[in-house]
Formats: structure tokens, C-alpha cells, sequence
């Protein structure tokens, strides 16, 4: 009886120091010891962040956010995250942690719109309406050295183009624009999230169609501006023709629109430009100001 008794307790207490230690691994995996799971928070900012309504202030959704840890390559599955206005806890909705491994450093990058293979972004139904983001890429530290105010900070990389018509002294009342489509520039077809390099879409020959919502008025003195869904968003650092067709005047030619006063000069990515036509009997000046995503710079353009 003695024999079974003691048997008895020996289990028991095998079974104690059992669970206590099974309990004792599940505390330390999620709050104790080397298994801490430690949080990144990241913030995010977006310079004037536009999306397919590229001058409303609309704040970008479903911004694709890659992560890499250590030397290994970027992942396949984005993080799809909203920016707000000051966001500072960008993986809010996404919470991420640092690896265990304290030698790998976490590493994110973000773009918008499209979809990413490897270290190239590809875009589909490129028209010209939308706006292109890229973000730095940030090494926010490791699990015992993370780094201090982490920020991604998205760039615009694509010029955007809008438009005023403007009646000249000598040209018909009650004329009206019926389209304008942009020559010389392209739109994207691919980006490299390496250094933010593109490809085009070789549209730049056949041109890009400014709107077809339907037609603007040419008044004297103007001081209206194409609506938002009709402004273009398009490859920096290119010459730029204007073909322009008016209900009742017929068809016009703006060559090389100059932008700022020196020849040669051309549109700067992350800036908005307003493209003032001013139409006279027989041909169409244009004066180019830059709005909204820089200084203002004076130019000009005339067509016969």
C-alpha cells in the first residue's frame, strides 16, 4: 500500500512540474524572455497624396507596402494599407513585428498604383488620369535596435498637367472645346522599385487624351481650370504638343509648350502644371505656371 501510495505521488508531482513548465513556455513565447514579440510602427507621409482624382485631396487606399528582412528579397504579398494626413502608425490595420533574429534588419518600401514582381512594378490601363507614388526604402531597425521615427514618405513621380481656355480679343464668342489631346510625353508601363526608373507605354507619338467628360467653354478672362478627373498625369521631362479641336473654330496646334522662360524647359516630376491657352483668330497662345506642387514658373507657347 506504502509502494502504491508513493507511486501515486511521484506521478502527481510529475504531472505538476509537467504543466507548470508547458505554461511557463507559452508565457515566454508571447511576453517573457528572448521570444518578445516587438511591434513596428512606421509612420507615413505622402507629399499632397492624390489618386485617380489627382488634385481633390483624396487620401490614397490600398497603397502597396513590401517588406524584406535582412539580405533576403522582397516579399510577394504587399501590405495594403490607407494613408491619412499625418499618419503615424501606418501598419495599424497590419501590425508587424520585428524577426527573433536580431541581425535582420527590417527593410519596407511602398508604391501605388499597380502590381510588383520581384523589384519591378507593373501598371495596367495606364490613360494618363492616374497618379504614380513611390516611397523611400526604410530600414526601420531590428528587434533590439529598431530605428528612431521610422517614416515612409511617398513621392509623386509623374508631372501633372491641367488646363485654362482663354478667349482671346479677336476670337468668336460662344466657341467651345471639344478635346485636347497631349503629345511628347508617355505614361507608365513599368516601374523599378530600385531607383524609381520607368518604362512607357508608347503612347507619346499618338497622344494622350486630356478629356472626354465634355467640353469647356473659352471665355475672356477665365479663371476656371479643367476638372479634376480631366487633368493628365504624365511622364516628366519631355517636350509637350497640344492638338486642339473647338466646336466651332475647328483644329489647333500648340508646339513644344514652353514651360518656365528659357527654351527647352520642361515639366518636373511631383509638380502640377497649369497650361493657360489663350485663343486668338487664327492661333492659340499658351502660357505654362506651375501650381500646387511647387513654385510657380512663368512660360509660354504660340501656334499658327
Amino acid at each position: 500500500m506504502k509502494n502504491l501510495v508513493v507511486s501515486m505521488l511521484a506521478i502527481a508531482s510529475i504531472s505538476v512540474l509537467s504543466s507548470c513548465s508547458n505554461e511557463s513556455d507559452v508565457i515566454d513565447e508571447v511576453t517573457g524572455g528572448n521570444q518578445d514579440k516587438v511591434e513596428i510602427k512606421v509612420a507615413a507621409g505622402v507629399l499632397k497624396a492624390e489618386t485617380k482624382a489627382p488634385v481633390d485631396g483624396t487620401d490614397p487606399v490600398e497603397v502597396s507596402i513590401l517588406r524584406k528582412d535582412g539580405a533576403d528579397t522582397w516579399g510577394s504579398t504587399p501590405i495594403k494599407v490607407n494613408i491619412t494626413a499625418n499618419t503615424n502608425d501606418l501598419f495599424s490595420g497590419s501590425p508587424q513585428y520585428y524577426e527573433t533574429d536580431a541581425t535582420k534588419n527590417a527593410f519596407f518600401i511602398g508604391f501605388y498604383p499597380g502590381t510588383a514582381s520581384g523589384t519591378t512594378v507593373t501598371f495596367t490601363d495606364q490613360d494618363g488620369k492616374q497618379d504614380v507614388l513611390l516611397s523611400n526604402e526604410l530600414n526601420a531597425g531590428n528587434r533590439t535596435t529598431p530605428a528612431t521615427s521610422p517614416t515612409l514618405t511617398f513621392k509623386h513621380k509623374l508631372s501633372l498637367i491641367k488646363f485654362t481656355f482663354i478667349k482671346g480679343a479677336s476670337f468668336p464668342a460662344d466657341d467651345q472645346v471639344t478635346s485636347v489631346t497631349l503629345k511628347g510625353a508617355d505614361v507608365p508601363a513599368t516601374m523599378s522599385l530600385a531607383d524609381g526608373s520607368f518604362t512607357w507605354a508608347n503612347k507619346a507619338t499618338a497622344g494622350i487624351s486630356a478629356f472626354t467628360s465634355g467640353t469647356y467653354n473659352i471665355v475672356e478672362n477665365n479663371t476656371t481650370t479643367i476638372n479634376n478627373e480631366d487633368a493628365l498625369m504624365i511622364q516628366p521631362g519631355e517636350p509637350i504638343t497640344l492638338d486642339i479641336t473647338t466646336k466651332n473654330n475647328g483644329n489647333f496646334t500648340v508646339d513644344n509648350v514652353k514651360i518656365g522662360t528659357t527654351d527647352g524647359q520642361v515639366t518636373e516630376a511631383g509638380k502640377q502644371y497649369n497650361i493657360k491657352l489663350t485663343f486668338s483668330k487664327k492661333s492659340v497662345s499658351a502660357t505654362a505656371t506651375i501650381e500646387g506642387w511647387g513654385e510657380a514658373i512663368d512660360g509660354s507657347g504660340t501656334a499658327e
